[in-house]
C-alpha cells in the first residue's frame, strides 16, 4: 500500500527514533544511522514513504540549511574572531583552498567537466564541527592543539559555506548565460555578484529589523514566534530574488551573534525546535539514495575521498608551517578535520535540486556515500590525532 503523508512523517520519526537508540548499540554517529534508516524506508528498499514526501524534500532542506547557515553566524562573532588568532586564521584559509584545488583537479582528471570538478572541489571543503567537538568532549583533551582545532573547525563551516555559495552562484550564472565565452563568463559572473551581495544585504537588513522587534518584546516571552518569522521570510526572500539561502542566513546569524543584548535568546530558543527537521533531512536524503546511482561511481567516489582526505592533511601542513604553529598541529591537524556531515549533503542537495539530471545526482550520490564513509571513519582519525598530539589525559 501507499503511505499517506501523515503516516509517512510519523514512519520518518520512528526511524529517527530507532536511528538514536542505535547510536548507542553500534556506536556511529547519529546522522550516518539517520541517513541508513532513510534509505531502508525510502522508495528503494520498504517504500514507506509517499511520493509527495520525497517531492517535498526541497522545502524541507531550504528550512534545514537555513537553521545550519544561521547557527554557524555564530562562528564570526567579533569576540571570537579576535579569539582565534592569526595562526588558525591562515591554517584555516590554506586547508580550504588547497582541498578545493585538489578535489576539482582531481575530480577533472577523472573525466567530469570542469562544472562538476569545482562544485564537488567546493563542497569538499566543508567539515563537520559537531563530530570533531563530540571526540573532544570525550577524551576530554585540552591543550594548544585541542584550541587551534576548535578555531579551525569554528570558521571552516562558516568559511566552506562562503565558498560554495561564490562557486555555485558563478557556476549557476554561466549556465543560464548563452553567447561568447567570455560574455558568459562575464554574465556569470555578474550574477553570482547579485546573488552574494543581495543576500548578505537582504540578512543585515532583516537582522536588523528582528533585533529592533526583540528588542521591544517582553524578556519573560519565548522570542521562537519572532526568530522563526524573520529566518523563513529570509529564507522565502532569497528564493523569490534568486539570492543564496545560505548567505542570506548566516548573515542573519551574524548580525544577530553580534548583537550582545539578545543573541543568548535568540540561539538558544531554536535549540529544540530544529531537531526535528533535521532528523526529517537527514531522513529524506537516505530515501533518496538509489542503488542505480551508484554504478560507474566507485572510482569517482574513492578519488573524492583521497583527495579531500589529501588535501586537508597538506593544507593544514602549509597553513602551520607559514603561521610557525607547533609541530602536533602540522603533523596531526590535517587528520584531525576528516570528517565531513550535513552542511556538505546539504550543498548536494541544492546542487541536485538546481542541476536535476546526470551531473546534480551524481553528485549528490558522490557526497551522500563519503558523508557515511566519513562520518564512521573521520572520527576515529579525529580521535587519533587528538592523542598523539598529547591533549589528552592531561591534568
Amino acid at each position: 500500500m501507499e503511505f499517506n503523508l501523515i503516516l509517512s512523517l510519523a514512519t520518518m520519526f520512528f526511524a529517527g527514533a530507532v536511528g538514536i537508540f542505535l547510536v548507542k548499540v553500534t556506536n556511529l554517529p547519529r546522522i550516518t544511522l539517520y541517513i541508513i534508516m532513510g534509505f531502508f524506508i525510502g522508495p528503494e528498499i520498504l517504500n514507506l514513504i509517499s511520493p509527495e514526501i520525497i517531492g517535498a524534500s526541497s522545502l524541507i532542506t531550504n528550512i534545514a540549511l537555513s537553521f545550519i547557515a544561521f547557527e554557524l553566524g555564530q562562528s564570526f562573532s567579533v569576540e571570537k574572531l579576535r579569539s582565534v588568532g592569526k595562526s588558525m586564521v591562515i591554517i584555516t584559509i590554506f586547508q580550504m583552498v588547497v582541498t578545493l584545488l585538489l578535489v576539482t583537479a582531481a575530480i577533472y582528471i577523472m573525466g567530469r567537466n570542469f562544472a562538476q570538478a569545482v562544485m564537488i572541489g567546493a563542497i569538499a571543503t566543508a567539515t563537520a564541527p559537531a563530530a570533531v567537538v563530540m571526540v573532544i568532549k570525550g577524551l576530554k583533551a585540552r591543550g594548544k592543539f585541542t584550541d587551534t582545532l576548535l578555531g579551525v573547525v569554528t570558521l571552516d563551516d562558516g568559511g566552506g559555506i562562503i565558498i560554495f555559495a561564490v562557486v555555485f552562484s558563478i557556476i549557476k550564472g554561466i549556465n543560464s548565460a548563452s553567447g561568447s565565452v567570455g560574455i558568459t563568463v562575464i554574465l556569470g559572473v555578474g550574477s553570482a555578484f547579485i546573488e552574494i551581495a543581495g543576500a548578505i544585504i537582504l540578512g543585515i537588513v532583516l537582522g536588523w529589523l528582528s533585533y529592533k522587534v526583540l528588542e521591544k518584546f517582553d524578556r519573560s516571552m519565548s522570542p521562537l514566534i519572532i526568530i522563526l518569522a524573520f529566518i523563513l521570510m529570509n529564507t522565502g526572500l532569497s528564493i523569490y530574488f534568486h539570492f543564496s539561502i545560505l548567505m542570506a542566513n548566516m548573515s542573519l546569524g551574524i548580525f544577530m551573534e553580534n548583537r550582545k543584548k539578545i543573541k543568548e535568546r535568540f540561539f538558544s530558543s531554536l535549540v529544540h525546535f530544529e531537531s526535528p527537521f533535521y532528523l526529517l533531512f537527514f531522513i529524506l536524503a537516505g530515501a533518496q539514495l538509489r542503488f542505480s546511482a551508484f554504478k560507474g561511481l566507485a572510482l569517482v567516489g574513492s578519488v573524492y575521498i583521497i583527495a579531500r582526505f589529501a588535501g586537508k592533511i597538506i593544507g593544514t601542513y602549509i597553513g602551520a608551517v607559514s603561521s610557525k604553529a607547533d609541530e602536533s598541529i602540522r603533523k596531526y591537524m590535517g587528520l584531525a578535520l576528516a570528517p565531513q556531515a550535513g552542511v556538505a549533503l546539504g550543498f548536494a542537495l541544492i546542487v541536485k535540486q538546481t542541476f536535476p539530471d546526470t551531473i546534480g545526482n551524481e553528485i549528490f550520490s558522490i557526497i551522500l556515500a563519503s558523508t557515511v564513509i566519513y562520518e564512521i571513519g573521520g572520527p576515529v582519525l579525529t580521535q587519533y590525532a587528538l592523542k598523539k598530539s598529547g591533549d589528552v589525559n592531561r591534568r
